[in-house]
């Protein structure tokens, strides 16, 4: 098992996104130290999550950032409306970063 900023990614590949991805949660999580190598695919499990601002789209985005420096590619399952909504607001759209699974 990694543990990420985001959560954490089991023996599958598949990353489990923590519940909560906001301002307050993540602001103690340590980005810029994180140096794992990564699988070189991982799945993107986002079924847990409750909340998330502005600031979990920020961190979802250094994590699409953080896995094309790894050349670990990401395969996205369904995201829940509270991430791609606020997303939409910024008009990103992961979807053109990586790929969704069925």
């Amino acid at each position: 098992m990694i543990e990420t900023p985001l959560g954490t990614i089991d023996a599958d590949a598949v990353l489990h996104l923590s519940a909560t991805l906001t301002q307050l949660s993540l602001a103690q999580k340590p980005f810029s130290r994180f140096s794992q190598a990564l699988p070189e695919r991982i799945t993107v499990d986002a079924h847990a999550v409750r909340q998330c601002d502005s600031a979990g789209v920020a961190a979802l985005i250094w994590w699409c950032r953080y896995c094309r420096q790894q050349n670990a590619h990401l395969v996205w399952r369904p995201l829940p409306a509270s991430i791609t909504e606020l997303a939409a607001l910024y008009q990103i759209d992961f979807q053109a970063w990586t790929e969704y699974a069925d």
